[in-house]
């Protein structure tokens, strides 16, 4: 199982490595918050203008969590230095008042009906739709019953 996440870890700074990169390209404009959970992306971009993305405050919670589980010094020593230039290149949003109460109702309608979302994942989705993006992710699964929120499978 700690194998298995390690992996996963791993697999995950690396694709968000990779869509960050092409995100950088020309492309259509739009806007999108990036997952990390549990496997991040922001959307490629073809055509023309900019995609404007932007972290949430949690999901650099969980790629320093990815850092420190990486097994050997060279993999966290660049994980670190992703994740610094990340913070660097690209706008990360804090939970808001405003956020919390936008998850609290989420989680609060979606428990009433049976439906349980990882609190990581709700703060993720709520600070995208109080930001007016969608979010791009490896599991659409983590976002799927978060009423009003596009996601896109990368």
């Amino acid at each position: 199982m700690r194998q298995h996440r390690a992996l996963q870890c791993e697999r995950c700074h690396r694709r968000l490595e990779d869509a960050l990169r092409d995100a950088r390209s020309d492309g259509p404009p739009s806007r999108h918050a990036v997952s990390q959970r549990p496997a991040p992306s922001a959307i490629p971009r073809a055509g023309y203008g900019d995609t404007e993305i932007g972290l949430s405050v949690v999901t650099i919670v969980e790629l320093t969590h990815g850092i420190y589980r990486a097994k050997l010094e060279n993999r966290r020593q660049r994980r670190q230095a992703f994740v610094d230039e990340l913070i660097r290149d690209v706008p990360v949003h804090p939970v808001t008042i405003e956020t919390a109460r936008l998850a609290g109702r989420i989680e609060g309608e979606q428990a009433e009906q049976g439906i349980s979302i990882a609190f990581e994942d709700l703060l993720i989705a709520a600070t995208a739709l109080q930001l007016g993006f969608g979010i791009a992710t490896g599991n659409i699964r983590h976002f799927e019953h978060i009423p009003g929120l596009t996601v896109v499978q990368v």
